[in-house]
């Protein structure tokens, strides 16, 4: 008896060492992965900390959440035919709608440098504003399609409008015209009953991007498409900010549900980089590749733009460092429109150091988000972009959905990303560069209309919350990476 209660004991002995030796190296593993390949400190930090506190559990959820699987060299091999040009037209951009073109020299060498994608004139940038507006324009676009039609979204819901959009795609499919539509995995999953299958039994080719699955298994929660594209017949595009849902649409604002939101349609030479970005993201998805028309390069308008995606996997933080040097090259108004805002520290510093040589910088942010623990997290950092003398204005519901970045009232950045990590360095986004005094007119306007309902918020104001306020704020700013 003692034998066996002695052999038992050992046995114990053994299995308890051999997880305790399995979790010290499952926690090495993610320890010595995180100090390699994380480029923020703070979150190398907070993964080293959870995988040691949490044998087992930490590295589990490190493996799930804060590994980027996505690899450079992966998309470069699905996305061969349709590599970047360099140096393209460095001449011929220039236009007498933008006659700033030497002070912005820098910016443009930036964008030259950061992204390899020319800079293009001869377009036509039409600001929409609200789905009623966009939607109306993109589904005439889709009935008035003869060749091909190309539609990728983050959020494709199977609502009211949902529904006229399959109905319009699965209409262009009978007549003959080509229809891909790429949906993000994770966006997919926002909608009880899926388009893509109302899609599928249209016999339309979707995809949706980085599909979440366990088996086998692909669980990339924190790497989502969020770009939003529709190019058609290679000859206008569309891209901005709205998903395809009834929240955008002509829903009443008693239900609380109405978004703002800009979209913005383009015509001329930038549409075809918007269908080549297009085809990288399906080339990337499929690993099949789609071919491409030839271009359309016929001048529309006097607009000069550059397409600026980026993406997990980017060595580069090709947003982030156009967006700061834009805003180091201001003068007289930076204007910033986002409803997420959790910037990185550089940006917070450039915006800073903008307001303090006398720039007049203007943030708009949502009164209420539509998720409550960003603005708490938002909250707890205004104070570092008040002090300097940035002016931050809360907008009221309906909630304020615009990506709208616009500098001294010439040069603006529109599409999707917004001002948090979450787009600046886990989502693949998209912003488009647009050179004209026109433009900049328009969407100063355009930004200019939410001073009359938003709110002053003051530093006073920052500083006065209850205790449990700011300790329940400060609480989530610390998830600022991945919220």
């Amino acid at each position: 008896m003692f034998e066996q209660a002695l052999a038992l004991v050992e046995r114990i002995n053994w299995y308890a060492a051999s997880i305790t030796a399995l979790a010290f190296v499952t926690g090495l593993v993610a320890v010595l992965h995180a100090l390699t390949y994380k480029r923020d400190p703070r979150s190398a930090l907070g993964w080293i900390a959870v995988s040691l506190l949490y044998p087992f559990i930490g590295p589990i959820l490190y493996l799930l959440f804060g590994v980027n699987r996505i690899r450079t060299s992966a998309l470069q091999e699905f996305g061969r035919a349709v590599s970047r040009e360099t140096g393209v037209y460095p001449h011929a951009a220039r236009s007498p709608s933008f006659p700033a073109w030497e002070a912005y020299r820098p910016l443009i060498q930036l964008g030259d440098a950061m992204t390899g994608q020319p800079l293009l004139a001869g377009n036509h940038v039409s600001i929409l504003e609200g789905g009623t507006e966009v939607y109306t324009a993109m589904l005439y676009e889709i009935e008035q399609a003869k060749s091909e039609i190309l539609l990728s979204t983050y959020i494709f819901k199977y609502d009211r409008i949902g529904r006229q959009f399959v109905q319009c795609l699965a209409a262009a499919k009978q007549r003959g015209v080509a229809v891909h539509v790429l949906i993000d995995g994770v966006g997919d999953l926002y909608s009880i009953r899926s388009a893509a299958r109302a899609l599928m039994k249209a016999d339309i080719a979707v995809v949706r991007f980085l599909r979440l699955s366990l088996f086998p298994p692909k669980i990339h929660m924190n790497l989502r498409n969020h770009r939003k594209i529709l190019v058609v017949d290679s000859e206008v595009a569309f891209a901005g900010g709205l998903n395809i849902s009834d929240a955008h649409g002509s829903v009443t604002q008693e239900s609380g549900e109405l978004i703002r939101d800009h979209h913005f349609k383009f015509e001329g030479s930038i549409v075809s980089e918007l269908k080549k970005l297009f085809i990288s993201d399906w080339n990337m998805a499929t690993k099949k590749p789609l071919p491409d028309l030839p271009r359309q390069t016929e001048i529309r308008g006097q607009s000069v733009c550059r397409l600026l995606p980026d993406g997990p996997n980017e060595n580069l933080d090709t947003l982030l460092s156009v967006l700061i040097g834009a805003i180091s090259i201001a003068r007289e108004t930076i204007d910033l429109v986002t409803p997420y805002f959790l910037p990185p520290r550089e940006l917070i510093t450039a915006l800073a150091a903008a307001a303090l040589r006398g720039v007049r910088v203007r943030l708009f942010i949502p009164e209420k988000n539509n998720f409550p623990f960003v603005g708490w997290a938002t909250h707890n950092m205004l104070w570092e972009v008040l002090q300097p003398g940035v002016e931050v204005y809360a907008v009221p519901p309906p909630f304020l959905h615009s990506k709208l970045y616009l500098i001294d009232g010439c040069y603006a950045l529109v599409g999707s990303a917004n001002l948090d990590a979450r787009s600046l360095r886990l989502n693949f986004e998209l912003l488009v560069e647009i050179y004209d005094e026109e433009v900049g007119k328009s969407l100063a306007e355009e930004i200019d209309s939410h001073l009359e309902e938003a709110k002053s918020v003051t530093l006073e104001q920052v500083d006065s919350r209850p205790f449990p306020v700011r300790v329940r704020d400060a609480f989530f700013w610390l998830f600022t990476p991945y919220l």
